[in-house]
């Protein structure tokens, strides 16, 4: 929610501390290393692209790399743009 603030009663609104239970949290977890490894293995085929994309990220991204993932992507891809948002 940054810069705002998280709105009254978020939490129990959004069920988020069912995210912590330990087999959600392990999956998501795994989930994430999965997409690390499956970009790293996509890289290649950047330059392959033929079509218009861009790829919109945040400047404060904390789980997804910036410069890993969107900065590389549009250096790499043909017809990418970068939407970086605050």
């Amino acid at each position: 929610f940054s810069p705002q603030s998280v709105p009254p009663h978020y939490v129990d609104a959004s069920k988020l501390r069912l995210l912590f239970r330990e087999p959600a949290f392990r999956s998501n977890l795994q989930d994430l290393v999965a997409a690390d490894v499956f970009l790293r293995q996509q890289a290649p085929r950047y330059r392959d692209l033929q079509l218009r994309v861009i790829a919109i990220t945040g400047d404060a991204d904390a789980l997804v790399s910036p410069l890993r993932n969107a900065v590389r992507f549009v250096r790499e891809a043909p017809h990418a743009t970068l939407s970086v948002l605050p």
